[in-house]
């Protein structure tokens, strides 16, 4: 039910919020707390045909109380005291006792108490696999037909391009094997081929006990392309809130204001397209630059894909980012 839930849900926080408020109503009315037959047609309803809940926990009471006796003495009889110690003339406080009887089957006091019958035991566990049958066809069913986009669950996959294919000579080849290097940081004209990110009339705020607080307040800037840029405050100053509202991060909360890419607004695949690395994400520092890219390529491009093109690949990489003289 709950990986249903989960994947019928655009976001993790609206997930969470239907789960919980789900178990809680399932917990509630699973029987245990009030009986069926002390409610109104509502709850009977919701008992007897939403909340598998209710059926497993009827199953696991029948299979608990199906032998178990229950023992009455002391102040459990009616009438008790002094001079009332004659058993044919008193009963059992609990529930399903019979009079004269000194001993409750707990098969009647489930009955009794909470409308439990051993009779329908197995009915109520092959509700609980009709129940888990339904709930994986629906899965199914979600899975395959409702998508979120980049604000769901999505699956990054690398496509791989068709090689160009063109005739060359043997020098050709050799020759081109001889010049084939990457230079130490990319090209001036590989730099102003870049973008521009800018922002301007960023303002944030959430909801909070008895009103709501703004984090942001009319905050702009811009980062020209091929420079890295610090974002530099005191703690609590908002870096990391700035930084995850232009990140397209924020889930809850109202965000305002432009956030612009060569001057045009994101675009959905903003998200995919960019990478975000919060502050608890470090670099191991028992590997170097290359090796941690190269384990990353691994588990994430495909196993057909040959490690000779995905160690290039992470060549070309640390080339695009100016790292060669670190990658080591």
């Amino acid at each position: 039910m709950f990986r249903l839930i989960g994947n019928a849900s655009p976001n993790l926080d609206i997930g969470h919020t239907v789960s919980g408020v789900i178990l809680l109503f399932s917990i509630l009315l699973n029987g245990y707390l009030k009986p069926p037959g002390q409610t109104g047609w509502w709850y009977r309803w919701i008992y007897w045909g939403i909340n598998p809940l209710a059926y497993a926990y009827k199953a696991l009471m029948a299979n608990e109380f199906r032998n178990l006796e229950l023992e009455c003495t002391g102040m459990s009889l009616v009438p008790s005291g002094p001079g009332f110690d004659d058993i044919a003339h008193q009963v059992c406080t609990l529930q399903g006792a019979r009079p004269g009887e000194l001993n409750v089957l707990g098969r009647d006091y489930i009955a009794v108490g909470y409308q439990i019958y051993i009779k329908d035991q197995w009915k109520n566990f092959a509700a609980v696999i009709g129940y888990w049958i339904v709930f994986v066809i629906a899965m199914a069913v979600v899975m395959e037909f409702v998508e979120f986009g980049n604000t769901g669950y999505t699956i990054r996959v690398y496509k791989r391009r068709k090689p160009k294919v063109t005739l060359v000579t043997e020098d050709q080849v050799s020759a081109s094997k001889e010049t084939l290097t990457f230079s130490d940081s990319p090209t001036d004209e590989q730099i102003l081929a870049g973008t521009t990110f800018t922002w301007k009339d960023l303002n944030y705020t959430v909801p909070v006990k008895g009103g709501s607080r703004q984090l942001l307040d009319n905050v702009a800037g811009f980062i020209k392309p091929g420079q890295m840029t610090a974002l530099m405050g005191s703690s609590g100053a908002g870096k990391t809130t700035l930084l995850d509202s232009l990140s397209q991060r924020k889930t809850i909360g109202k965000l305002e204001g432009q956030v612009l890419m060569n001057g045009a607004e994101l675009a959905r695949s903003f998200r995919r397209s960019t990478g975000y690395a919060e502050q608890l994400d470090v670099h191991a520092p028992l590997v170097t630059v290359r090796e941690a890219l190269r384990f990353s390529a691994y588990l994430r491009q495909e196993a057909s894909v040959p490690d000779a093109e995905k160690d290039e690949y992470v060549e070309r990489v640390i080339y695009l980012l100016g790292m060669s003289e670190i990658a080591d």
